[in-house]
């Protein structure tokens, strides 16, 4: 994808109000305080307010994205700035090779995997 995604705060996408409720309960909750995700995804609008919505809930959060790098650094940047944890790892799932990069790098910024979040 070669255009910039307009990433906005979860807040001014009315057309996911579940995902709205449930970030605020994660936001309010803390429940995935500690968790390190490792997220697979085509980043879009609603895939970035989904891993805003586990940064709010406390987890760490490794984006890996396969299309947009400027997507995937504006989300980081989101997350960062609401005071979340959150890295960027650009690569291909379908290939063995960017799956253990992405495992390795999530394992070096945040020093383990528990969840795994694929989309792509």
């Amino acid at each position: 994808m070669a255009c910039l995604l307009l990433l906005l705060p979860l807040q001014s996408l009315p057309q996911l109000p579940v995902l709205r409720i449930v970030a605020a309960q994660l936001a309010a909750e803390q429940p995935l305080q500690g968790l390190s995700i490792a997220a697979c995804l085509h980043v879009t609008p609603e895939t970035a307010c989904l891993l805003q919505a586990l940064a709010a809930g406390g987890a760490s959060v490794m984006i890996n994205a396969n299309t947009s790098r400027e997507a995937g650094e504006e989300t980081v940047a989101m997350i960062q700035k609401a005071g979340g944890k959150a890295a960027l790892c650009m690569g291909d799932v379908t290939d063995p090779k960017a799956v253990k990069h992405l495992v390795d790098e999530t394992i070096k910024q945040f020093g383990r995997i528990d969840m795994v979040v694929s989309n792509a």
